[in-house]
């Protein structure tokens, strides 16, 4: 499915399409993400999303890592720090540089995917968090830029297909939000202590979060500004930019299911009937059903259901004058109200097609 990031903004990503998956992520693509969690999580704070978490835990033993670490975590004082300099725990979201970030639940060790191999000495811990965009243009959320901290400090790259789903690179607009789950390979013995979001590795600008339980006296940090709804085309209006076009004709709510689709408790299946086409334009326009996200009301991007609907949207190259059509299916909660959908084509980055749905 597709929460981004829990079976939400996103697909389940069966063995098959793990490869694809990766090189998805790894080129900066519109992946899926799904709320399918690894098995037991500590969960202290709920997302805005639905998510199944990869299993509760407990959290990690008091033990001292390896010294096999792949990388040594900068400290705050050399470019990331907590919204006033406070300690961030689980539940917070703390906002800084324009960008925010919660930790939501930890599977230790998860559940990982029936064709994944733990390596000798290691483990696999799964976290969920949410990455929000507040004041930015445009915002990537990149798995690559996370990583859990043990308590000496060492940082652990995502372990890619460890997980039956994960969260996926996906492109926040100012007021939207993201969330889902990535695992972690790490030491055996290594006490995972906190968790890092980096927006900009080169600055460097992150936010640290402790993966704990507030400790008592601690005051909430809620750092999430008031969205403002973009102005958007009508349900069944055609939009257009740099020669190319969008119509969103109609919505599916709840969608009738393909025969790939397995239904999650607390989330409904929703399909939207899409056209694009290339009207104008010399360059072939790449159209996937990957490429297209979902918005709520309340700015959650949800990424596409591969297989959720029948005649979905084929992935074409259109050259001028030519056209497209098919439906494109996600996965939301049960709660949430539908925004509008968003074309955001493979390695385009001069522009992004959306429409409303209303």
């Amino acid at each position: 499915m597709n929460k981004l990031f829990t079976r939400h903004p996103g697909m389940i990503l069966a063995p098959a399409t793990a490869v694809l998956a990766v090189f998805v992520m790894a080129c900066g693509l519109l992946g899926s993400g799904s709320s399918a969690t690894p098995d037991a999580a500590t969960a202290p704070a709920q997302s805005s999303q639905a998510t199944k978490s990869p299993a509760a835990t407990t959290a990690p033993a008091e033990t001292k890592p390896k010294s096999d670490t792949p990388t040594k975590a900068a400290s705050a004082s050399s470019g990331g720090a907590q919204t006033g300099g406070a300690e961030a725990y689980f539940g917070d979201m703390v906002e800084q540089d324009g960008f925010t970030l919660s930790a939501i639940e930890v599977s230790d060790p998860a559940k990982v995917n029936q064709d994944y191999k733990i390596k000798s000495g290691k483990r696999i811990i799964a976290i969920h968090f949410a990455v929000g965009n507040t004041a930015l243009e445009k915002l990537k959320v990149q798995p690559l830029n996370s990583a859990p901290l043990d308590d000496a400090g060492n940082a652990y790259p995502p372990e890619f297909t460890a997980l039956d789903s994960e969260i996926p690179v996906i492109e926040l607009q100012a007021g939207e939000h993201a969330d889902g789950w990535m695992g972690y390979s790490v030491p055996a013995n290594a006490n995972i202590v906190a968790f890092r979001y980096t927006v900009d590795i080169e600055a460097p600008k992150y936010v640290t979060v402790k993966l704990q339980a507030a400790p008592a006296g601690h005051a909430p940090i809620k750092a999430m500004t008031q969205r403002t709804p973009p102005k958007l085309a009508k349900l069944g209006a055609k939009v257009e930019a740099n020669g190319y076009s969008l119509l969103a004709a109609g919505l599916a709510d709840p969608a009738t299911p393909g025969i790939l689709y397995k239904p999650v408790d607390g989330m409904r299946l929703v399909s939207v009937d899409v056209a694009v086409s290339n009207v104008s334009s010399a360059d072939k326009l790449f159209v996937n059903p990957m490429y297209f996200v979902l918005v709520d009301t309340t700015g959650m991007v949800y990424t596409s259901e591969l297989g959720g609907v029948s005649d979905q949207i084929e992935a074409v190259d259109l050259t001028q004058g030519q056209l497209q059509a098919g439906k494109v299916a996600f996965v939301v909660p049960n709660d949430v109200k539908l925004e509008s959908i968003r074309l955001a084509p493979f390695l385009r980055l001069d522009f992004t097609l959306q429409g409303g749905l209303k």
